[in-house]
């Protein structure tokens, strides 16, 4: 998909189509092993969850190189972590293993443009995701123990995908952001090189002659 919107536009894959596409690779009898080429700052936690489990599926089928390109950070690591070896560049941005959520509250917005909203609803809950009121104290607990569970999701990803200890991550985690070269230092990534070099490391993964 190409988005012409200045600054952010670009072309992109939404996680349906790499979903779609990586299920698909999964049935190719004739492919030997998978270059997942990721240069994303990152996005929906979703999402990444989505793309990352089928990442997982097909690691344990084929063998999957994720290939980093000028940035994989925070959704773009998620995706890259179960693959069964991440070559990245050594000024590549990768990291931000973190969660962050956004709620808006736009009330004071409508009120100087003069709109009057008035909104009808029913259970004490139902206002969580609007923008129509702040949160209140037990609101906000409650959207912070959301993050923390993201967080500890996202590092069980990493623990797994990466055989790392859980335990030991918030060293590396914490949403800081590293180079490629910091990264293998922290064993976020297997090794540096390009693109050829990925093509003749996943051809040594899967057992293919040189």
């Amino acid at each position: 998909i190409d988005i012409p919107i200045p600054l952010v536009g670009g072309k992109v894959a939404g996680e349906q189509t790499l979903v779609y596409l990586l299920r698909q690779a999964e049935k190719l009898d004739e492919m030997a092993g998978l270059i997942l080429h990721v240069d994303s700052p990152g996005g929906s936690a979703l999402a990444s969850d989505l793309i990352g489990r089928e990442v997982q599926r097909l690691s344990q089928k084929k063998p999957v190189l994720a290939y980093m390109g000028n940035t994989a950070a925070s959704g773009g690591y998620y995706v890259s972590a179960y693959a069964n070896h991440i070559m990245s560049q050594s000024l590549t941005i990768t990291g931000s293993i973190g969660v962050v959520g956004i709620r808006l509250h736009t009330q004071g917005l409508y009120n100087k443009i003069g709109v009057n909203r008035i909104g009808l609803d029913r259970g004490s809950k139902t206002n969580f995701y609007t923008d129509m009121n702040p949160l209140t104290p037990e609101e906000l607990e409650t959207w912070h123990a959301n993050i923390v569970h993201s967080y500890e999701q996202f590092k069980q990803v990493v623990a797994e995908g990466r055989k790392l200890p859980y335990d030991e991550l918030d060293e590396i985690c914490l949403g800081r952001v590293w180079t490629g070269r910091q990264a293998l230092g922290h064993r976020l990534v297997d090794s540096h090189g390009d693109f050829v070099d990925a093509v003749h490391k996943i051809a040594e993964l899967a057992e293919l002659p040189d």
